[in-house]
């Protein structure tokens, strides 16, 4: 979560607190192959020799750093094939469930 900035404090006053988020190190243009950026946050399809939509291989990234936000542990190591139980769970039976296994109280 290195990547999620907190600017400095305003007034209460001037509205809602603020967060960035920075390097999107996959939006480097529509289209991409390969894998970028730490394992718990690469999109599964980072893994293959297909192109893909880097735009959305960033909102995959988010979502771990949403769930890593709310459980206090990334929900996987990594989203290589075969690496890491904890994905290939979440995989083949949802998020939904890997929260329920984990359980995760929101």
């Amino acid at each position: 979560l290195e990547n999620v900035l907190l600017p400095e404090a305003e007034p209460p006053a001037s509205g809602p607190a603020r967060v960035c988020v920075i390097d999107f190190g996959a939006s480097t243009g529509p289209r991409t192959r390969g894998a970028r950026g730490k394992p718990s946050y690469q999109a599964p399809e980072m893994h293959t020799a297909e192109e893909y939509d880097a735009q959305l291989a960033d909102v995959f990234s988010l979502g771990v750093m949403a769930f890593t936000l709310v459980a206090g542990d990334y929900p996987w190591k990594s989203t290589r094939p075969n690496l890491c139980p904890r994905f290939g769970y979440a995989r083949q039976r949802g998020i939904a469930a890997l929260i329920s296994r984990q359980k995760v109280r929101c």
